[in-house]
């Protein structure tokens, strides 16, 4: 994480600068109000950029696995019937866990997703494919 100072009319700005989107492969920046002088947009920049690093390091650990069934589908829970989240859980476990549950959520690329799509529409193996709804 990175961050530094800019200025627009008569007021600073510290910028964060969180890398490139994964999906869209555009930048991404906050900005946020810091003052009229330079010296506070640097110290909140580096403030910012220290709390994104701290907060960000608890989640390099984290498996699409894990995000999946520790945080995704128990939020979908609430808002589901419960036949209708029962289907999702046992999708999640029969066909995503065994291909994608160890990756790393930082290191998932769109391309072993539409992999995972693409083995399970047209399997290689003799399998039964899956409907494309």
């Amino acid at each position: 994480m990175q961050g530094y100072a800019a200025r627009k009319g008569n007021r600073w700005y510290a910028v964060t600068y969180h890398g490139l989107d994964p999906v869209t492969g555009r930048e991404q920046r906050s900005w946020h109000a810091a003052g009229t002088t330079k010296q506070e947009a640097e110290d909140l920049a580096r403030k910012l950029a220290k709390e994104a690093i701290e907060r960000n390091d608890a989640g390099k650990s984290l498996t699409f696995g894990a995000y999946l069934t520790e945080r995704w589908l128990p939020s979908k829970q609430v808002a589901l019937r419960p036949t209708t989240f029962d289907g999702y859980r046992r999708k999640v476990h029969l066909h995503i866990l065994p291909v994608l549950g160890k990756v790393k959520i930082r290191q998932l690329r769109i391309q072993q997703i539409e992999t995972l799509y693409e083995r399970k529409l047209r399997p290689i193996d003799g399998t039964r494919p899956l409907s494309a709804k």
